[in-house]
């Protein structure tokens, strides 16, 4: 039985529910100019239900099924793509979407967060993932110092790093500040570095977050891959993150008090499979999945967390032109569940997810795939 109003015989959760969508509507609608007859505080929640669903019919032209009655087990939820069937069993459900031609400006959502105060490094993070992982932080709050090789054809990319990022501050009083650093990661003083600076730049006495996102690929067959390229994949993917990765865990393990982060490194499904050009490759990204692992255990009595994240076919500039053949192109989305490549953005949420210790405080040690559903589709 509900114990929000008097003789309703609905799941306490549904009724909640029915409520947070009624206050959700009415903040957008003191922002509107419309008018409607609000229901009093004394309404029951099977009148909030209806009053919702004629308010969905008045503003959205699409059909709106009807409510079933109280007692029964499916309700009318009113969901970001329409009207649906949910039970009261299926926990929360969404906001009510308000229709965009009758609402002249619908409240946005307030930021959320989730990493505010926090402080960052991120390698290799003027380009493709590590961008829009440290673009995302810094709309959660989180200040990042980001590393680059400095080079001239790279110089394009990072200022419009740097124009994003103060897009980002000027539009929310609680958005993070980004830094800078040229280094190459190969080199074990860069990590060393890169960490100062992020303090000394950010004005931060303590180091949250480490990102180890940089990593090179050239597509090369086994029997002709020289030891040049051998050398310098394993040096940039592997060996840069270890140094990296130590140099964060010995700020957060030694030089702050309380002791204690998140590291995250960005390894891949290539870690997990096999690829006939990239025998070069898949080991080193192998090897930063096991290196979070080994870190995970290494640093746990600190209250470090390390993980990693292994993304699947995801449109950056390691396999731009080879997406760029519509016939692997195609090939790869057919095997992909999702129906699509993955783009940079898609991993900036889990990397929120792994950072924040609120939501992810007792995950260490783990892989977390984002690929679209491709490594499991094994038919």
């Amino acid at each position: 039985m509900c114990v929000l109003t008097p003789n309703c015989y609905e799941y306490d959760e549904y009724c909640v529910n029915l409520w947070l969508h009624f206050f959700f509507f009415l903040d957008s609608w003191l922002e509107s100019d419309l008018a409607f007859d609000i229901p009093c505080k004394h309404t029951s929640c099977f009148e909030i239900s209806k009053f919702l669903a004629r308010q969905r019919r008045n503003l959205d032209p699409e059909p709106c099924l009807g409510f079933s009655t109280p007692g029964q087990n499916t309700h009318q939820a009113i969901t970001h793509e329409g009207p649906c069937i949910l039970s009261p069993h299926q926990g929360l459900l969404p906001p009510a979407k308000l229709s965009s031609t009758r609402i002249k400006q619908q409240k946005k959502m307030p930021p959320t967060n989730l990493l505010a105060g926090k402080t960052a490094i991120i390698t290799g993070g003027t380009t493709g993932i590590g961008r829009s992982i440290a673009l995302e932080f810094l709309r959660q709050g989180c200040s990042v110092a980001v590393n680059h090789l400095g080079l001239e054809s790279d110089r394009a990319h990072l200022e419009s790093l740097v124009a994003e990022a103060e897009a980002i501050s000027s539009s929310s009083a609680t958005a993070g500040r980004l830094t800078h650093l040229p280094g190459d990661v190969r080199e074990p003083a860069t990590g060393t570095a890169l960490v100062s600076h992020a303090l000394t730049a950010l004005s931060s006495s303590r180091l949250d977050i480490c990102v180890s996102n940089a990593g090179i690929c050239t597509f090369a067959e086994f029997l002709d891959l020289d030891a040049a390229l051998y050398d310098k994949t394993a040096r940039t993917n592997l060996d840069g993150c270890f140094y990296v990765v130590q140099a964060a865990a010995r700020q957060m393990a030694r030089g702050q008090t309380p002791p204690g982060g998140s590291i995250i490194g960005v390894s891949s499904i290539s870690a997990l499979v096999g690829g006939g050009l990239q025998t070069h490759y898949t080991p080193t990204k192998a090897g930063v999945l096991s290196l979070m692992q080994s870190t995970a255990v290494a640093l746990g009595r600190y209250g470090i967390r390390c993980n990693s994240l292994l993304p699947g076919t995801v449109r950056t500039q390691l396999n731009e032109e080879d997406l760029r053949d519509d016939k692997k192109r195609e090939y790869m989305e057919g095997r992909i569940p999702l129906g699509r490549t993955g783009e940079p953005k898609d991993l900036a949420g889990p990397a929120v997810f792994l950072a924040c210790e609120e939501l992810s405080g007792y995950v260490t040690g783990a892989q977390l795939l984002v690929d679209g559903g491709l490594f499991v589709n094994l038919q």
